[in-house]
């Protein structure tokens, strides 16, 4: 099966920024509440939550990769909290594949990332301001503006061609506004 889906920027649908909720466990309230008011909102600590942590989970030696055929939620019994705020919609989506990527629901993943950066504070001593910007060793990445080496096109190849996974490609090209999606199944 191939499905596949590209779509213009005057096809993509533009509405206004629409609220999204998050669910925090309770013991986390607190220090979600302080991490919202240094950026000043919830949106701006989701963008920095993503930058920061959700792009390079596994560099933080992190995998919370469900392994179940249905997204993960979180445990019962968490006390969860409901905070809703206006996120930006292209970090949302990014946020929405990251999750989908991991087998987790976007409340999910948002704490496990707070969960990350908690720890990352507390090791820090709990100082009043906390920026964290030094990340653990880089893995390789490979992106479409490198020079790819032939050893990781051909493994980027086999890949494609297996037949023991499912895969999800998209992507967005700004210098063309188009937006491309396409989950290739054997």
């Amino acid at each position: 099966m191939k499905i596949q889906n590209s779509l213009s920027a005057q096809e993509i649908e533009t509405r206004a920024i629409t609220c999204s909720t998050l669910l925090i466990p309770r013991r986390l309230l607190e220090y979600f509440t302080r991490r919202v008011r240094y950026f000043h909102t919830t949106s701006k600590y989701l963008e920095y939550l993503i930058v920061t942590y959700g792009r390079q989970l596994s560099c933080y030696g992190l995998n919370p990769a469900s392994h179940k055929w249905k997204k993960k939620y979180q445990d019962s019994g968490l006390d969860l909290q409901i905070r809703n705020f206006k996120p930006n919609p292209e970090l949302w989506e990014e946020f929405r594949h990251i999750a989908f990527a991991y087998g987790l629901a976007m409340c999910h993943l948002f704490v496990v990332l707070l969960e990350l950066e908690y720890s990352r504070w507390l090791q820090a001593g709990s100082p009043a301001n906390f920026h964290d910007t030094q990340i653990p060793k880089r893995k390789k990445r490979v992106n479409s503006k490198q020079k790819v080496s032939l050893k990781d096109k051909k493994d980027i190849l086999n890949l494609l061609f297996s037949t023991k996974y499912a895969i999800l490609i998209r992507s967005m090209d700004f210098s063309r506004h188009r937006l491309h999606r396409m989950c290739l199944m054997r």
